[in-house]
């Protein structure tokens, strides 16, 4: 009897899911947004010191946008963890824009005449 190697499942080419952002964005996105500052006690810090934070976790159905992100120095950062920091009160890289009802243009009707001589 010989087994088909194709119909055993193999757990070495299952794809990780995504688990948020790489190093790289989290990276660009404290020395775009920062200045160095942590968002929340804002002293100064230098930018190895500063992280990307999730104010509504992940887990709980947060998202990477910039509205959910915030950047927190190393000790406001285990504060936030412990408790001693209101999740509440953080203030995100950008604020969500407002969306802006559309306006409807009304187009002027041309007659069958005008048509044919504009186009």
């Amino acid at each position: 009897m010989s087994i088909n190697p194709t119909r055993i499942p193999s757990i070495w080419k299952e794809e990780k899911p995504k688990t948020g952002l790489t190093p790289a964005r989290r990276t660009a996105l404290v020395q775009k947004f920062s200045n160095g500052r942590c968002s929340y006690c804002k002293k100064k810090f230098d930018y190895s010191n500063l992280d990307v934070h999730h104010i509504k976790e992940r887990s709980k159905g947060g998202s990477n946008k910039l509205s959910n992100l915030t950047i927190l120095c190393a000790g406001c950062h285990r504060a936030l963890k412990f408790g001693y920091i209101d999740r509440n009160k953080l203030k995100p890289i950008m604020k969500p824009k407002p969306r802006k009802p559309r306006k409807k243009r009304m187009r002027e009707k041309k007659s069958p005449i005008e048509k044919l001589l504009l186009g």
